[in-house]
């Protein structure tokens, strides 16, 4: 017996039916009428259907869902898996492509951090063989933009619906701030730049991950990053790094986000954000 499989964007049959889901969805409940007399030929079309297929959504735990999402990612295809966590096959197969996003913007061109993001780029490919991602603010004729492109980088370009609310509350006490908190409050780009990772989760992008790595450009990847080494259970929200011990403040210069809950949460994060009207500092809660 064959099981019924989730065929995205697939051809509808008239005895098909359509469930809900964020994509277009067919449910295809007749492939056992195909020609075939065995269960290994039965999961031959199967396999083949679901490789061809424009989207697919499988189960990590299925050997035969793992394989199919690790070779569609390796060719760059949409693939996702509706139950959570890790994929176990990563542990014998590590052909899992880690999501990794960071941000570059023009104002700080040309200063020691071009120098920083070149060799984390360079270490994320290279050692930690990520999929990086550049949440990107600025020229495309820059050189760094053409850098990024020459290594295989995908550029989002992005401007988040709240930076005129950012620019306004980031004034409030912009002087004070400067002085005794952080240079970033100096200037609106610096605020974006570090704001901007709050919109990750709700970008297209990444809309096929269960989990995408954020860090700093400051950073150097001495491994290969494989998300079944994280451990269980993962994060049901976030988890982040720590400055010099285990304790509040975190660093939001290293996070790994469970996408699907802060997607569910993106707004509602956002509206608190800017109803504190604090001029962007935030108290241990």
């Amino acid at each position: 017996m064959v099981l019924p499989r989730l065929l995205l964007n697939g051809r509808q049959r008239t005895d098909a039916r359509r469930i809900p889901f964020r994509y277009p969805v067919v449910l295809q409940h007749d492939i056992r009428e195909l020609p075939v007399s065995t269960r290994e030929e039965a999961a031959l079309v199967d396999y083949y259907l679901s490789l061809g297929c424009q989207q697919f959504v499988g189960n990590s735990v299925s050997v035969f869902s793992a394989l199919l999402i690790m070779e569609r990612w390796h060719a760059g295809r949409f693939a996702t898996y509706y139950n959570g966590g890790n994929i176990p096959l990563e542990a014998f197969m590590p052909l899992y492509q880690m999501p990794w996003v960071f941000t570059y913007n023009d104002w700080s061109a040309g200063t020691e951090y071009d120098y920083m993001v070149k060799a984390a780029v360079t270490s994320g490919i290279e050692v930690a063989r990520m999929k990086p991602y550049c949440m990107y603010s600025g020229s495309t004729s820059a050189e760094m933009y053409q850098w990024f492109l020459s290594k295989g980088v995908t550029i989002i370009q992005h401007t988040p619906a709240w930076k005129d609310a950012l620019a306004q509350e980031g004034a409030r006490n912009r002087e004070f701030n400067i002085k005794t908190r952080s240079h970033l409050y100096k200037s609106d780009g610096a605020l974006v730049g570090t704001y901007q990772r709050i919109d990750i989760p709700i970008l297209r992008q990444f809309d096929q991950y269960n989990y995408a790595l954020f860090t700093d450009c400051d950073v150097f990847f001495r491994q290969q990053m494989k998300l079944i080494d994280w451990g269980t259970p993962l994060p049901s929200a976030l988890g982040m790094g720590y400055e010099m011990d285990d304790n509040f403040p975190y660093n939001a210069g290293i996070m790994l986000m469970n996408m699907g809950y802060m997607r569910k949460t993106n707004q509602a994060f956002i509206d608190w954000i800017f109803a504190q009207k604090n001029g962007l500092y935030y108290e241990e809660l």
